[in-house]
């Protein structure tokens, strides 16, 4: 079950204030450990239709309603997500999520919206990337290398290995 309650999640996002079918929709869809973050709606795809753009900490999921064609639901994981564009016109702006191949956009958005959005989805998507990537494996050290070696000579010692089974074990270590 999320941990931000349905009424909080509409009570902090004017997007989801508007778009009531879309947020039940994304309740029952969201995963036991995902939260929304922030809503925004607007005109999605060709301008017909309207939809939810949320972003929650696992990804940013798009639920649009249409008469013809029922619910509509895209989602982008947040490691997925190459860039955030946002565009302002004199009174509304435009909000585009890109990955390599696909985009989300939603138009017709307040600019402030927009901008509260795009900047909280850029902070979520480079925080996520960075989780994804880990350091190289440290290269072995000298300590290392030594225990490794006596724990062979040991072995040898003990009778478990051959002269030759030795050597080249060796051999790969010293590599």
């Amino acid at each position: 079950m999320p941990i931000v309650p349905l009424e909080k999640f509409v009570a902090n996002n004017i997007g989801a204030k508007e778009r009531p079918q879309q947020v039940k929709h994304l309740y029952s869809i969201l995963l036991p450990d995902e939260n929304p973050v922030c809503g925004i709606s607007g005109f999605f795809g060709d301008g017909a239709d309207y939809g939810l753009l949320t972003l929650t900490n696992r990804r940013v999921i798009l639920i649009a309603k249409g008469i013809f064609y029922g619910t509509r639901v895209e989602e982008i994981d947040l490691s997925k997500i190459s860039s955030v564009e946002e565009k302002s016109a004199m009174v509304l702006a435009t909000v585009t999520v890109h990955t390599s191949g696909n985009k989300l956009e939603l138009k017709s958005i307040t600019k402030e919206e927009a901008r509260r959005f795009a900047n909280t989805l850029r902070e979520a998507s480079a925080k996520s990337t960075m989780k994804e990537s880990k350091p190289a494996a440290p290269p072995p050290q000298p300590d290392d290398l030594l225990d490794k070696l006596e724990r062979l000579g040991k072995l040898k010692a003990q009778g478990l290995l051959t002269e030759e089974e030795f050597s080249q074990a060796k051999m790969k270590l010293l590599q």
